[in-house]
């Protein structure tokens, strides 16, 4: 009886079309993420598909609708800073080494993400899922507060605790940083000495 070697099985071609589809979808979602860095809040179909070097029919068979598009790009560009939104080193030193890492983070964060922080807040009004992430990144800034300014919020009462907690928030929250450097054109620095002294006069325990 013989035997027979089962033949190698042939490798499986590579899906051209399909790798053209992925590579344009990817340059389709950069094009939109640069132009939203570049301060074109928000792109057009035909800024977009100029950038990303295809016609604007093509973009809409990448995409179903620009708010679709706009949706993926925010994801993956908060997903690409994500690191920026950890607060390193919390609820570690003294309180002064604590408002510096606590100003250092947010300026460095808020400065990389800014433009697309103010796409986010603009859809936000009548996308729900915007709305929902918003929602949720403040949340887990609100935490990273209490967590991190723990010990010097024990020293008040509970009420206090809240104000306190609720004013720590909004000085330091990007809304503040884009009136005090889009309006005021204050610079990094500047703010920072401001928002250190102020948060140095609420954390003083009383």
């Amino acid at each position: 009886m013989t035997s027979h070697t089962p033949p190698h099985s042939a490798p499986q071609p590579i899906d051209g079309r399909r790798a053209r589809s992925q590579r344009g979808r990817l340059a389709t979602l950069e094009a939109m993420i640069d132009l939203i860095n570049e301060g074109h809040a928000p792109p057009t179909a035909q800024q977009v598909a100029q950038r990303a070097g295809i016609s604007v029919a093509t973009l809409f068979r990448y995409f179903e609708t620009l708010e679709d598009l706009r949706q993926y790009a925010t994801q993956q560009c908060l997903e690409r800073f994500a690191h920026l939104f950890e607060l390193p080193e919390i609820s570690c030193g003294t309180t002064e080494e604590k408002i510096t890492s606590l100003v250092a983070s947010r300026l460095a964060q808020y400065q990389a993400i800014g433009p697309i922080a103010r796409l986010i807040r603009w859809r936000a009004f009548d996308t729900p899922d915007v709305q929902t992430t918003l929602h949720q990144q403040r949340q887990n800034q609100t935490q990273q507060l209490a967590q991190h300014f723990a010990q010097e919020l024990r020293s008040h009462s509970p009420d206090d605790q809240e104000d306190l907690l609720a004013s720590l928030i909004a000085l330091t929250s990007f809304e503040a940083w884009d009136q005090q450097s889009q309006d005021q054109q204050h610079s990094n620095k500047r703010i920072a000495a401001s928002w250190q002294k102020t948060l140095t006069s609420l954390l003083s325990t009383v």
